[in-house]
């Protein structure tokens, strides 16, 4: 600086001696890559040192005088103890500095030194705008939003957000420097505010709301074009971003620009801020009410849903009936000159809340005056059914509900809807029983048409739910659904999740309520229902593993019992683990009987899975069960639920899975019954012969014992010849069985034949009308299970 002595700082005791060659050297040439030797190797510069050397490399004006003088300026600023003279002659060397790197094409190294003079503080205008800090901003922008969209893409993990976030907080310092003086400093560029509003909308989107909003109110210390609109930007973002507080603030410091704006951004601000109030439990909606009263442009409104929603806003955060009311003739009094209930559009709304107000605070005299300046406003208010459903609520209040069916009874059919008829039925609950409440509802619904909603479903349900009383809680719902309520999913789901959770229903029980749910609607599953279901059949196999491990063994029929609950509720993985459990506990690898193949089998069918299934039938093919009905009935069951699947390659694979394991079984029962009926044969063979050789012995004079004997009994000789006509009459009876039983076999195999051919001409047929229905996108899968 002119006019201050220049201040040197010796090099310490034994550095300059090392130093002497390199400093002559720096003497002819002021700035020269040498001088970036190591630190422990230069002696400390004063800072008007540095500072002439820098002014000199803005003299030489080459590359690398241009980037020592750089690196010569980051390391002086981090110096400690720098008075405000010495940041005063850095900025005011690093000004030209940063002009001439910009001029040489070096943009970084011209933000390295803006980001210098800005962090050493507090600058003046003059100072700022000598760096020409336009470009720069610009830069550092165009590389923050780069970087933000390589983000988007990559995800939004903070790691990955982190980069973008650097070069966001790079441009804002650029951007938003500290100044000596508070007066406004305009920008020397025209287009500022444009930059200065992306930098704004990036913020946001960074979830740096505190930066975003830092940038807003610079551009009105800047003096910019921030007219209502951007305030209206800034404000729905900040909304968005449920910054509900400052979006109140924000419209209580700016409000004065408001009387100059368009009606389009009049409204959209008042909704913003009146939503605002409501979600911010700090902020005051009487304040924020008068103030959109005053600000209130000439011909337009304050819309009605702004003063209702205050005015309702006041009452319930503070329930101080006398400071609403209050509140309420201030603002339909006189006020900044205009009578503010005329600036409503409906001010019969207005009055209606204050009734509502009223109701609720059960100031009845209130309620009176305040009806009678309604009729007045509105004379048609009296059949309003908004205002009848308050004076019934008033009624309900009191306890008089013949009054209350007198009003219902005044209103017509279409405006008796939930919204009036909830307030009452909540006053009504407060001093009856739940019979008493499901009569009372019931009569509402089949007199007066009073349509059925889920919160009056829930009320009876979650008394019923709450006692666990299925049958009743099965009942209601029937009701309801009989009355025109819709069970939906997301009903369903909600009903199925309380039962399980907050009322601890059994699992049978659980299963009974999934059942008539789906009898009531066809829409009342989805896959949060599903699994709400399997969740619950899955704590069967939690509560097994359980049991092991405190050491209690459950024997393999435990494991069968759980896995056919499963079934029961189609969660089919589960039912097949159980059962795999069941097979380690019995120590054997296939199924050991015929009910636990049947389980495997039908399981791995509703899967379609092709390994499971062979292995299911593979395994019983090795057991002495396999010739048994109830395999065969499992075969079948599983064949005719596959009949009626779409035929997919999978499904085709396993109807031949299954057709060839048919034929394994009626194979081995025709095998077994011929061995049956030969072992008859032999036996009767032998027991024919004998009576033969006993009768030839007769004849021959010989006893039975084939020894030498006088006559022959003949009560013997009686029973032998029935006992041979006996054996010829079954002989006969089974050839004739047989050749019947050949002939009915060989008719079958041709009715099997052309049945075959029967069934693979319509699946023809039905994969082509299906491939043409899911061409036209006209088929739809039905849902449920």
């Amino acid at each position: 600086m002119r006019g201050q002595p220049r201040r040197y700082y010796g090099p310490k005791s034994g550095q300059f001696s090392q130093t002497k060659q390199s400093t002559a050297a720096m003497r002819q040439v002021p700035v020269h890559p040498e001088a970036f030797v190591p630190a422990a190797t230069l002696p400390t510069l004063g800072v008007d040192e540095n500072v002439r050397r820098m002014r000199e490399a803005i003299i030489l004006g080459d590359a690398q005088s241009l980037e020592a003088a750089v690196g010569i300026l980051q390391k002086t600023v981090h110096r400690i103890g720098l008075t405000d003279l010495d940041k005063t002659m850095l900025v005011d060397a690093a000004a030209p500095l940063c002009q001439k790197c910009q001029d040489a094409g070096m943009s970084n190294h011209s933000e390295e030194i803006l980001l210098c003079a800005v962090g050493l503080g507090p600058m003046s205008g003059a100072q700022y705008y000598a760096f020409n800090p336009q470009p720069l901003i610009e830069s550092a922008t165009a590389a923050a939003e780069s970087a933000a969209s390589k983000g988007e893409a990559a995800g939004t993990e903070d790691k990955v957000r982190r980069a973008p976030k650097q070069k966001l907080n790079r441009a804002l310092s650029l951007f938003m420097p500290r100044f000596r003086d508070k007066t406004s400093t305009n920008p020397r560029s025209s287009d500022w505010q444009q930059n200065a509003e992306k930098l704004m909308q990036l913020a946001f989107d960074l979830d740096l709301t505190d930066q975003a909003a830092d940038v807003f109110w610079r551009i009105q210390f800047y003096g910019g074009d921030s007219d209502a609109s951007m305030t209206r930007r800034f404000m729905t973002r900040l909304f968005e971003k449920n910054d509900f507080n400052r979006v109140v603030n924000t419209f209580s410091l700016t409000r004065h620009k408001l009387p100059q704006c368009s009606s389009e951004l009049w409204y959209g601000i008042g909704d913003l801020v009146t939503d605002a109030v409501e979600c911010a439990s700090k902020q005051k909606p009487a304040k924020v009410l008068l103030q959109l009263l005053e600000q209130c442009p000439r011909d337009y409104h304050i819309r009605t849903t702004w003063a209702t929603k205050l005015l309702y806003c006041h009452w319930k955060r503070g329930q101080d009936f006398e400071a609403t009311t209050g509140l309420f003739r201030e603002f339909e009094s006189i006020h900044g000159g205009t009578l503010g209930i005329r600036l409503v559009h409906h001010p019969d709304g207005v009055y209606r809340v204050m009734l509502q107000i009223a109701v609720e605070a059960k100031q009845w005299k209130t309620v009176d005056d305040l009806l009678a300046r309604l009729q007045q406003i509105k004379p048609s208010s009296c059949k309003d059914a908004r205002v009848l459903g308050l004076l019934a609520l008033a009624k309900a209040k009191a306890g008089d509900w013949n009054g209350v069916w007198e009003d219902f009874k005044n209103m017509e059919v279409k405006d008796r809807i939930d919204d009036v008829f909830v307030p009452v039925l909540k006053e009504f609950i407060k001093t009856h029983t739940t019979s008493e409440i499901e009569e009372f509802m019931k009569v509402y619904i089949s007199d007066l048409k009073v349509p059925v909603c889920r919160y009056m479903v829930n009320v009876v349900a979650n008394q019923y739910g709450a006692i666990r009383n299925v049958e009743l809680f099965v009942n209601w719902l029937d009701y309801c659904s009989q009355a025109g309520f819709e069970v939906d999913a997301a009903f369903s789901n909600a009903i199925l999740v309380n039962c399980k959770r907050r009322w601890d229903f059994s699992f049978e029980d659980l299963r009974i309520v999934y059942r008539k749910l789906k009898l009531l609607s066809r829409n009342f599953v989805d896959s949060w229902t599903e699994n709400t279901m399997v969740i619950a059949a899955m704590k069967v196999q939690n509560l097994i593993g359980r049991f092991e491990s405190n050491g209690l063994g459950l024997p393999p029929a435990a494991f069968t019992r759980a896995a056919h609950a499963c079934m029961g509720v189609r969660h089919f993985q589960g039912a097949i683990s159980l059962a795999m459990s069941g097979l380690e506990r019995k120590g054997v690898l296939y199924p050991w009987d015929g009910p636990t193949f049947s389980l495997f089998l039908l399981a791995f069918t509703h899967i379609v899975d092709l390994k499971g299934m062979k292995w299911a039938i593979a395994g019983a093919w090795q057991e002495p069960y396999f010739h048994k009905k109830t395999v065969l009935r499992a075969l079948k069951d599983s064949r005719g639920l596959l009949a009626k699947s779409i035929q997919t390659n999978d499904v085709k694979q396993a109807v031949g899975v299954l057709d060839v394991a048919l034929d394994m079984v009626l194979r081995v029962r025709d095998v077994l019954a011929k061995e049956r009926k030969n072992l008859e044969k032999d036996t009767m063979e032998i027991m024919r012969q004998a009576a033969l050789e006993a009768e030839q012995r007769a004849q021959d004079g010989q006893d039975p014992e084939g020894g030498s004997g006088g006559s022959v009994d003949p009560e013997f000789a009686r029973k032998r010849d029935e006992l041979l006509r006996e054996f010829d009459e079954q002989q006969r009876r089974e050839e004739d069985t047989e050749r019947l039983q050949l002939a009915a076999r060989q008719a079958d195999l041709r009715d099997r034949a052309l049945a075959s051919e029967r069934f693979k001409l319509e699946q023809a047929k039905e994969a082509d009308e299906m491939e043409r229905m899911m061409m036209e996108g006209k088929y739809i899968i039905a849902g449920g299970f």
